[in-house]
């Protein structure tokens, strides 16, 4: 061999040029034979078999361990803070001593606050950003040295108008609950948005249809105002029809004073805002380039009274809490009010 290498005192470096590629060849060979042959260890996803939890009406859903105890709580009214709360408890703590909690809740944006302000911690309490897959958490920690106050650890983020916190309340050492800290970040780990597709159906689909479409953006035709009936409307429909003839009028502040879908109380009280006799803010009379695009939510019905939440595509989607009375068998706008964000 060094006697091809070296030849009458010269290398040969045609032959060491091959020698090396052929070294090369088979290292690169043998590297991918262990490659191919060794078996990896998978990693095993110990939430595959959980349950899902899914919220289709704010969009989202959460794993959560199949023996765990859940309690789903409502809304008091539709102008909560807190708008949706889900707890988890763990099988072996009894009922009468909870000693860990895990929840999520959903709550409303407030303008001008800070999430640690909104959720409780303080106005000097700043958020430690988190990314869990491809979302980014503010995550709060709250220790608490008093008694029957129960330590926090919470990850919260903002979509639209609402804020979402998945949190994990425990009333013992940590030292004693580290099962619970594990199965709490795999639950966070599985926290994911929905993906929802927002529809939007033209005026003259609202009348082929027998029900009046719930929560679905309605584009206005044109901005004629729409010819009066007599028939009983549903409070949507009503809704539906008082904004449109509000739209389509084109004689001012006039069109508060002659919509027949607003009762004769409501269009006094605008006519005296109007002309200042009192001093009151009114989303009707001071809407500025109203969106022709709009929805409404299902009417709460309390005997001869009724409300409703509708959202027109402007503002960031200011929302309305259009308010009904039952007169003479039909219902009537009564009062309209703005929903601070």
């Amino acid at each position: 061999m060094y006697k091809k290498l070296v030849t009458e005192g010269k290398t040969n470096w045609k032959y060491l040029l091959i020698v090396v590629i052929l070294s090369a060849i088979a290292g690169a060979g043998i590297l991918a034979w262990q490659y191919l042959e060794i078996p990896k260890e998978e990693v095993k996803d110990e939430t595959a078999d959980w349950k899902t939890y899914k919220n289709d009406e704010y969009g989202f859903e959460i794993k959560h361990p199949n023996d765990w105890i859940m309690e789903i709580y409502k809304k008091a009214h539709e102008m909560a803070i807190l708008q949706s709360l889900i707890k988890w408890y763990p099988p072996w703590i009894p009922p009468e001593k909870i000693d860990v909690v895990i929840e999520i809740n959903v709550g409303k944006k407030q303008e001008g606050y800070s999430i640690p302000v909104i959720l409780g911690f303080g106005k000097d309490i700043t958020c430690e950003n988190v990314e869990i897959g491809n979302l980014t958490f503010c995550k709060l920690v709250k220790k608490s040295e008093k008694l029957n106050i129960m330590d926090v650890i919470s990850y919260s983020i903002s979509k639209n108008d609402n804020i979402y916190t998945v949190g994990m309340f425990y009333d013992l050492p940590d030292s004693e609950i580290q099962l619970e800290f594990e199965i709490f970040n795999q639950m966070l780990s599985t926290f994911l948005f929905l993906e929802i597709e927002e529809k939007e159906i033209s005026e003259r689909e609202i009348y082929l249809k027998t029900e009046f479409p719930i929560d679905v953006w309605i584009k206005l035709q044109d901005t004629t105002p729409p010819p009066f009936t007599e028939e009983k409307l549903s409070p949507e429909e009503t809704a539906f029809r008082g904004f449109k003839w509000y739209l389509g009028y084109e004689k001012g502040h006039k069109a508060d004073y002659e919509n027949p879908y607003f009762s004769d109380q409501y269009k006094e009280k605008l006519r005296e805002i109007y002309e200042e006799k009192i001093l009151l803010f009114d989303p009707m009379l001071f809407a500025q380039d109203i969106s022709g695009i709009f929805k409404v939510q299902k009417a709460i019905i309390t005997n001869n009274s009724a409300y409703l939440i509708t959202t027109f595509k402007y503002m960031n989607n200011r929302n309305l809490k259009v308010n009904f009375l039952l007169i003479n068998n039909q219902w009537r706008i009564n009062d309209i009010q703005r929903v601070e964000d």
